[in-house]
C-alpha cells in the first residue's frame, strides 16, 4: 500500500484506505467510517480542452500546491479530464496502438501527489481516443447512427470505450498496483448524452437495429426512450465489466446533467421538446438502476439558485428511490454559478449555500464545485475568484 501517514480519529494509519459502498453509503473499506466526498473539479486548459495531464504542459508543482491546498482546507477529493486527443493527449497520433506513457506516467504522478496529500481522484473520460488500438473496434460506418450517438448505439463503440477505460486501469496497475486506492472512481463519461440533430433520432422515421439488435420505431418517442434505455443499460454494463476485471474494487459511476440544463422538460419526450440545444441526457433513473456503483448528478442553475425545477425533470422522487434500492450514493459531481447570473462573488456564494443545503435536503452525500481554479474559463466563479470566496465558504460547509 501507499506508504503515506492518513490520519482516521486521531490516529496514523500507514496507508490511505480505498474507498468503498456499504449500504448507500461511501466509507473506508478498512475502517468502515462514513467518507464524504467534498471537494473540487480541477481543470487546466490548452486551446480550449483539458490539459491536465498533457504531454507538453502537465505542471506538477502547481497541482502539488493544489492538492496541498486542497488537504489544508478539509477537501479529501478531487475531478480530474482525461484527454483522448493526439495532440497532447493519451495517444501520440492517430495510429498508435497503445497509450502513451508520457501521459500516463504524468497520471501517476499525479496520483502519487494526492495520496500524499490525502486527497482522493475522480477521472472522467469524456470521449475515447480516435487511435488504431480504438479505432479498429468500430463498427463500419452507419448513415443510420451518426457522431456522438454511435458511442452508445453500436456494439463497436461501447466495446472501444470498455476496452480504454480498462486499458487505463490496466496500465496504474501495472506501473504501481498500490495507486489503486487512491482512485475514488473511474466515470465512464463527462455528461453522458446524446444528440437529436444527427440519425437516428433526426431521421423522425423508419426503423433502426442498434448494437442490442432489437428493432425500434423512429417515429415513436416511447420506442427511442426505450432505445436509448435500453442501451445506457448495454454501455454501462460492459464498461464496468472489463473495469472490474481488471480491479474487482473499483467504483465506477457515470453522470448526467438535467433536462432543464439543456432547455427540456424531460425523458420520452426525444422528438416533441424544442430546444436550442441538440443534446438530451441519458436518464437518470436507468443509470440508477445500472450497473455503476453511484449516480454523479451536475447543476448549474440558470434562473436562480433553485435546483427544484432540474431535479424534477430527472424523476428525482423515483431515481433517488432507485439508488436507495440498488445501494447507490449519489453525489453533485459538478455544481458552480456563471457570472452572467450571479453578477459578484456575494451573490454566487449566497447561491453556493442555497445549493448545498437543498442537495442535502435531497439526498446527495458529496460534492466537487467547478473548479478550483480554472481562469481559462471567464465565465465562471471559481473557488480562487476573489481571493478564494468560494473555498473559504465551502470549506465551512456542512455535508
Amino acid at each position: 500500500m501507499i506508504n503515506v501517514t492518513y490520519a482516521v480519529n486521531g490516529k496514523d494509519k500507514s496507508a490511505i484506505q480505498r474507498i468503498g459502498i456499504k449500504n448507500g453509503t461511501f466509507v473506508n473499506s478498512v475502517t468502515g467510517e462514513k467518507f464524504t466526498p467534498k471537494g473540487f473539479n480541477y481543470a487546466r486548459l490548452h486551446k480550449g480542452w483539458h490539459s491536465t495531464f498533457g504531454r507538453k504542459t502537465y505542471e506538477p508543482e502547481r497541482i502539488e500546491k493544489m492538492l496541498r491546498d486542497l488537504h489544508t482546507n478539509g477537501f479529501n477529493i478531487v475531478r480530474v479530464f482525461v484527454d483522448q486527443l493526439a495532440e497532447n493527449g493519451i495517444v501520440d497520433s492517430e495510429k498508435a496502438e497503445k497509450l502513451s506513457s508520457v501521459y500516463m506516467n504524468n497520471v501517476c504522478d499525479f496520483l502519487k501527489r494526492a495520496a500524499k496529500n490525502h486527497v482522493y481522484v475522480v477521472f472522467t473520460f469524456p470521449m475515447m481516443p480516435i487511435s488504431k488500438q480504438y479505432s479498429d473496434l468500430f463498427d463500419k460506418i452507419r448513415p443510420d447512427i451518426v457522431g456522438i450517438n454511435q458511442v452508445y448505439l453500436t456494439r463497436g463503440a461501447i466495446k472501444a470505450k470498455a476496452k480504454y477505460i480498462s486499458d487505463f486501469v490496466q496500465w496504474i496497475k501495472n506501473k504501481n498496483p498500490e495507486l489503486l486506492p487512491i482512485v475514488f472512481s473511474y466515470e465512464l463519461c463527462n455528461e453522458a448524452a446524446m444528440v437529436v440533430d444527427k440519425p437516428p433520432f433526426s431521421l423522425k422515421k423508419g426503423f433502426i437495429i442498434p448494437a442490442n439488435k432489437k428493432k425500434y420505431d423512429l417515429s415513436s418517442d416511447k420506442e427511442l426512450q426505450k432505445m436509448v434505455d435500453d442501451h445506457t443499460l448495454l454501455w454501462v454494463y460492459n464498461c464496468v465489466k472489463q473495469i472490474k476485471k481488471v480491479d474487482p474494487l473499483a467504483l465506477v459511476s457515470a453522470n448526467v446533467f438535467t433536462y432543464v440544463a439543456v432547455y427540456r422538460t424531460g425523458p420520452g419526450k426525444i422528438l416533441v421538446d424544442e430546444s436550442v440545444d441538440a443534446r438530451f441526457p441519458l436518464r437518470a433513473l436507468t443509470l440508477a438502476k445500472s450497473k455503476i456503483d453511484y449516480l454523479d448528478i451536475h447543476l448549474y442553475p440558470l434562473k436562480s439558485s433553485s435546483i427544484k425545477e432540474d431535479l424534477e425533470s430527472i424523476e428525482w422522487s423515483e431515481t433517488l428511490s432507485a439508488c436507495r434500492e440498488t445501494g447507490k450514493p449519489v453525489v453533485m459531481g459538478e455544481f458552480g454559478f456563471f457570472r452572467e447570473n450571479q453578477k459578484n462573488i456575494t451573490a454566487a456564494v449566497k447561491a453556493m449555500k442555497h445549493v448545498l443545503a437543498q442537495a442535502r435536503e435531497n439526498g446527495f452525500q458529496g460534492f466537487m464545485y467547478w473548479t478550483y481554479d480554472t481562469d481559462e474559463q471567464k465565465r465562471i466563479w471559481n473557488g480562487k475568484s476573489e481571493n478564494g470566496r468560494i473555498i473559504k465558504e465551502l470549506k465551512k460547509a456542512k455535508f
